[in-house]
């Protein structure tokens, strides 16, 4: 049985993800939270859960100052963002943070329990609307934080590239920013892919 904790400040919006999630033997709801502060609160006091949905905007304490907290104290718990939120930077900011997926809201219906499997089997996972939408972005902070991860791997070149990479910039930001072409960035972004081993992998 996977234990699952739901943080959000709407009691109804928590609700409704304790019934969809109720159709699910190995899923299971072991906590609330109202705040990110209360989230904190939480995982001292109990078992460790499989996965925290943590909503972005909470009173207290945000989402992404909590999921900071969260990874400080090297917590193993997959961390599932729920957020109305589709602009790029915050996902850039939310999986440089810590996160592992990025459900939007309007999503959750028919892409909550795919979300929730990929996480549990170790993957990452962004709504697919949203992936299609911004794939190099998504694809970006995926790298930098692998990168960021795995420091050892890379030279001082690719950790200045890995940086814009967290940022959520364009491929045309970046060839400008390091007078570079744009075949170049990308080449460069591929380099890096290769020595993390990512080979072209959004697995976490």
């Amino acid at each position: 049985m996977h234990r699952i904790i739901l943080a959000d400040d709407n009691a109804t919006l928590r609700q409704n993800l304790r019934l969809m999630l109720a159709g699910r033997d190995d899923l299971a709801v072991s906590g609330e939270a109202e705040n990110g502060l209360e989230l904190l609160h939480l995982l001292t006091r109990m078992p460790m859960p499989d996965v925290a949905i943590v909503d972005l905007r909470m009173p207290r304490l945000g989402g992404i100052d909590a999921i900071r907290e969260i990874r400080k104290a090297n917590s193993d718990v997959r961390l599932l963002v729920l957020t109305m939120h589709r602009e790029e930077g915050f996902l850039c900011e939310a999986f440089m943070a810590g996160a592992d997926g990025y459900l939007l809201k309007e999503d959750m219906a028919r892409e909550l329990l795919p979300a929730l499997d990929a996480l549990l089997a170790g993957r990452c996972y962004v709504s697919q609307g949203f992936a299609r939408e911004a794939p190099d972005t998504w694809l970006n902070v995926f790298i930098a934080r692998k990168a960021c991860a795995s420091p050892q791997s890379l030279s001082a070149d690719d950790m200045e590239f890995v940086e814009f990479l967290g940022r959520g910039e364009s491929s045309s930001d970046i060839a400008c920013r390091m007078s570079l072409s744009e075949r170049a960035v990308t080449s460069h972004r591929a380099r890096i892919m290769n020595k993390l081993d990512l080979k072209g992998s959004r697995r976490s």
